[in-house]
């Protein structure tokens, strides 16, 4: 991972905030999906693209030309990754290792020349469950009003909701102030109602847990991700980390590390390609902002 930067504990402002690519546009789009939900994952992530209309308009049909081209429904990482050659189940079963190869790179060229930007980061599960029940509905939405009461109740058990509102928060942070952002997510039945609300929840309160104002968040939707390759491209991305996350990157497919070298430098934290994982001293540093009496009460589980 020497290749990489891996920002751990607190963020600041990142390099390509500074409206320097963007073009100006009434609103924009952020396409995500996340990683880390199923069984004892190391890490959740939630990981995605934001851009403006035209970028995506330009990329959706280069993107769907690539897929009609090597005659496929949609690029779906976990298939293209776990392909058969027995041809037992997936998209990709039969293909040759030099299709599958042309079929990454073509997809990748797409990416490469238009201005779609990573947002988003991982959290650390097990650092996220060091804290009390009471800290973790803080971080994953949980607001307390000036009466020391809880007026949402956040999602403490889980850091999914953590990651998606610091993906939310990281998209703000990306465009100027007078431009809204809509917030699309890979339509799943697990997660989708609570996320829905807390969103909701989030809008009405105004503010995110680390204090950023919410007028820019105009809507969340969730659909099927053969129906939008800027999902697509947000599970090629996230899959692509979570495996290097958890496995040593020898041990990784060619593939997920060319993924890498591709998409990540699109992001660049303190000069250098990398992700942001949420872990003790991050969650440690939001608690902290709030006034000390909230903070123990916090930690001793009696709010």
């Amino acid at each position: 991972m020497d290749k990489y930067t891996i920002i751990r504990g607190s963020r600041g402002k990142y390099p390509y905030n500074e409206g320097k690519h963007l073009i100006v546009a009434v609103e924009y789009f952020t396409y995500a999906d996340e990683s880390g939900l199923q069984g004892s994952p190391k890490y959740c992530l939630v990981l995605g693209f934001i851009a403006s209309p035209r970028q995506w308009e330009i990329f959706n049909q280069e993107w769907v030309k690539v897929l009609k081209n090597y005659e496929t429904t949609e690029f779906h990482a976990k298939d293209y990754f776990g392909r058969n050659p027995q041809g037992k189940h997936g998209l990709y079963d039969r293909w040759s290792l030099a299709k599958a190869s042309t079929f990454l790179e073509a997809l990748l060229s797409v990416v490469k020349p238009r201005q779609l930007y990573p947002v988003g980061g991982a959290v650390d599960v097990s650092d996220f469950n060091s804290f009390t029940l009471s800290e973790r509905k803080f971080l994953t939405g949980g607001f307390i009003n000036r009466s020391r009461e809880w007026t949402t109740t956040g999602a403490p058990s889980k850091p999914y909701y953590f990651a998606m509102n610091y993906l939310v928060s990281e998209a703000l942070f990306h465009v100027p102030p007078e431009v809204g952002v809509h917030f699309v997510f890979d339509e799943q039945n697990v997660l989708q109602a609570r996320a829905q609300e807390t969103f909701r929840e989030t809008a009405t309160v105004g503010l995110l847990s680390d204090g950023q104002r919410t007028e820019q968040m105009k809507s969340v939707t969730f659909i099927r991700s053969v129906d939008s390759p800027g999902l697509q491209l947000a599970d090629m991305y996230c899959y692509a980390w979570n495996r290097l996350l958890t496995k040593n990157e020898q041990s990784v497919q060619e593939g997920i590390l060319r993924i890498l070298d591709v998409l990540t430098p699109k992001k660049v934290i303190l000069g250098q390609p990398g992700i942001q994982i949420s872990d003790r001293e991050s969650f440690q540093k939001m608690l902290s902002k709030l006034p000390q009496d909230v903070q123990d009460r916090l930690k001793a589980n009696k709010l």
